[in-house]
């Protein structure tokens, strides 16, 4: 199992090795309000089933935490045997700290769970945490479409979108086109991007 579009989550992995040593698509969106610990209420983005690439989002669960670490695992160990930093003891721990499922979205299709997103919401911006959808679905501009809506409530309310990325990311070329920006070219293994609305 293979996927494509990575997170930040990658790069904290890095970060924490490092430490050691080592055509817009039509978007219909509905706001998901969900009560959490450490802020009230969370905006989420939902697009709904009349998904030009017919997917759906629904909230992830606690208990789905083995389904998307699996889908975490999947994309980062090629990224990271390339930059000869992969410990999968570690990062399994890491992305039991970092998995929030009030944050999370679960990517389905034809009734099968093809991926999940995380998007954090901060007062001055989103942060893209993580967007994993499995290799067969890959092409189908999922991620692009969901990338889009977030990019349009966040245009909305004026804010920018951050995100992270390992350097041989293939995804970082999606996400420059989309108008993200790289904050540091020599910035390596880590590349953090963003996208303001001055961007569209």
């Amino acid at each position: 199992m293979r996927v494509m579009l990575g997170s930040g989550l990658a790069d904290r992995a890095i970060a924490e090795t490092r430490k050691l040593g080592h055509v817009k698509p039509n978007r219909s969106v509905q706001t998901c309000v969900v009560k959490r610990r450490d802020k009230p209420c969370l905006r989420l983005i939902v697009p709904d089933m009349t998904s030009k690439c017919r997917f759906h989002l629904r909230p992830a669960r606690a208990d789905e935490f083995d389904f998307v670490a699996e889908i975490y695992i999947a994309a980062m160990r090629p990224l990271m045997q390339q930059l000869d930093a992969w410990d999968e003891p570690m990062r399994r721990a890491a992305i039991r700290r970092s998995y929030k499922a009030a944050d999370s979205r679960i990517i389905s299709r034809d009734g099968a769970d093809i991926g999940w997103i995380q998007v954090t919401e901060r007062d001055a911006d989103y942060n893209l945490a993580q967007i994993q959808i499995l290799e067969e679905y890959c092409g189908l501009g999922i991620g692009s479409e969901i990338i889009n809506a977030l990019l349009d409530r966040a245009a909305d309310e004026g804010k920018t979108v951050s995100l992270s990325a390992v350097r041989v990311n293939r995804a970082i070329g999606l996400y420059q086109r989309m108008g993200f920006r790289v904050i540091d070219p020599e910035a390596s293994p880590i590349i953090d991007m963003v996208w303001t609305p001055a961007s569209q």
